[in-house]
């Protein structure tokens, strides 16, 4: 009650009128420690994934080494994996030498609301859409179009759903789309 009486009590109006508006180096300071909180960290040089890693898998869990792996709407890792920050995200990898394996290998985890379609691509080629029912390891061809000489592979997903997480664990307040544990090129 008091807080609210000092907001709009007599005289606030007179006391509001005395304090004089920011000019505009004020301003630009604010700006500046504003843009300083909210700018990206500047990006640390790429690691290059070797083929032996690729081959024998990557895990996207908390804590697991990710250097060469660039994460793209994605929520912060769990002790499994990681979930989606919605319908779609991406991963970017960066390798010591092109692709040989022509099969991409993904680790998904099964969604609390039922089975869901996903989508994936690589490098701008779709290779398809498969329905995942449970946990476990899905393959897709790798089409030579997607891997030709490439040392970077920009693996997109999509589905076609994402869901309040709150449904199913009620402190929880994240749009999530799918779950993945780890992937492997081979």
């Amino acid at each position: 009650e008091a807080s609210r009486h000092l907001r709009s009590g007599p005289g606030y109006a007179d006391c509001l009128a005395q304090v004089p508006p920011p000019d505009a180096a004020r301003i630009a300071v604010r700006q500046a420690a504003f843009d300083a909180l909210v700018a990206p960290a500047a990006p640390s040089p790429p690691r290059f994934l070797p083929p032996a890693s690729l081959r024998a898998g990557i895990s996207l869990a908390a804590g697991a080494r990710t250097e060469g792996v660039g994460l793209c709407l994605w929520q912060d890792g769990e002790s499994w994996g990681r979930w989606s920050d919605g319908a779609e995200a991406s991963l970017d990898l960066a390798l010591e030498a092109p692709v040989t394996g022509h099969m991409l290998r993904l680790d998904l985890r099964a969604r609390p609301d039922g089975a869901f379609g996903l989508r994936v691509a690589v490098n701008g080629v779709a290779l398809g859409e498969r329905r995942i029912a449970g946990d476990g390891w899905h393959e897709w061809g790798l089409a030579d179009a997607a891997i030709a000489g490439r040392t970077h592979l920009h693996i997109a997903l999509a589905t076609d759903t994402a869901f309040e997480a709150a449904r199913f664990t009620p402190e929880d307040d994240r749009i999530l789309g799918f779950a993945l544990a780890g992937l492997a090129v081979g």
